[in-house]
């Protein structure tokens, strides 16, 4: 499958984006200043909890509802599972040259948090039976189980959220360096799953030295390094488990050709091909302009 006809956020999960956060937002918060809606630090008001519609007469329909949304709504997306120093930000600039193509940089990894706790539910399932002793009021509920039909729904939400795309885009997603390569791309499965619809492209540099060298010299890649020997074993069994959802491009392929084989991966090359190769400097700047003489490296027939 591909995503040519992919129809704008905007129409379909944009709307579905805020539908639960505002149904919960709305049950405890009354009309508030803009700037005192910060969800970490609100304060509920006695009088304001005096007023909270019942549980049952608003979250059970409305988490039905979502998650219908969420299992009928397949979100175009390509994520970029990259090393550091690794043409990663040009790759991004790449693919965001393609008409429609909203995908954002780097967020600090915001999917292991949410993967970490789904880990903690999934042990705490698999311990039942350890948990199940008479009399331990301290677990009152474990066995009412997970909805992992709404967990997996929340995070496609809560990253929808954070990458807050623009209302035209028709394909989102983002590029990452800090991954769990360790754990065979655990992290990744998860959004993965999150996303069904959603490709994974590939970004690593095969002259590991030169890469290291350029990490070395301007510091702060520590935790990247030490994934840095997991990471091709990991992309080579995460391709073998979903070959027809990645695609790998190694700094060293960097060429119109293999873009456009990348292009073609996507389904996006019935109207567009690559004439050049972006080179993104260290202050985000693009190094030359492509062979037109202007800001884009596609060309595209409308």
């Amino acid at each position: 499958s591909n995503f040519t006809h992919a129809q704008p956020l905007a129409k379909t999960t944009l709307q579905m984006t805020w539908l639960w956060a505002a149904v919960l937002v709305s049950a405890v918060c009354s009309e508030r200043p803009a700037e005192s809606r910060n969800l970490l630090s609100m304060k509920i008001e006695r009088k304001q909890l005096d007023s909270v519609t019942p549980f049952h007469q608003f979250a059970n329909e409305s988490r039905k509802a979502l998650v219908k949304t969420c299992a009928e709504t397949c979100v175009p997306a390509v994520f970029v599972a990259a090393t550091g120093r690794s043409g990663s930000s040009s790759l991004l600039r790449m693919l965001n040259d393609i008409p429609g193509y909203r995908l954002k940089g780097e967020n600090g990894d915001i999917v292991e948090p949410m993967f970490q706790m789904l880990r903690e539910l999934e042990k705490i399932d698999e311990d039942l039976d350890n948990l199940r002793v008479a009399g331990l009021y301290a677990w009152l509920g474990v066995e009412d189980g997970h909805s992992w039909s709404e967990l997996l729904c929340g995070v496609q939400l809560a990253v929808l959220a954070a990458l807050n795309p623009e209302p035209d885009s028709r394909v989102i997603g983002f590029k990452e360096i800090r991954w769990n390569f360790k754990e065979d791309l655990a992290d990744l499965e998860l959004l993965t799953k999150a996303f069904p619809c959603s490709k994974v492209v590939f970004n690593f540099r095969e002259n590991t030295t030169s890469q290291l060298s350029s990490m070395d010299s301007l510091g702060g890649f520590d935790a990247v390094e030490d994934n840095l020997p997991y990471a091709p074993q990991a992309a080579a069994k995460f391709s073998a488990r979903h070959p027809d959802r990645a695609f790998t491009l190694p700094l060293e392929n960097f060429t119109v050709d293999k873009f456009n084989e990348l292009l073609h991966w996507l389904g996006e090359d019935q109207n567009c091909t690559y004439v050049d190769v972006a080179r993104v400097n260290d202050n985000q700047s693009v190094s030359r302009h492509d062979s037109l003489g202007n800001d884009s490296f596609i060309k595209c027939n409308h």
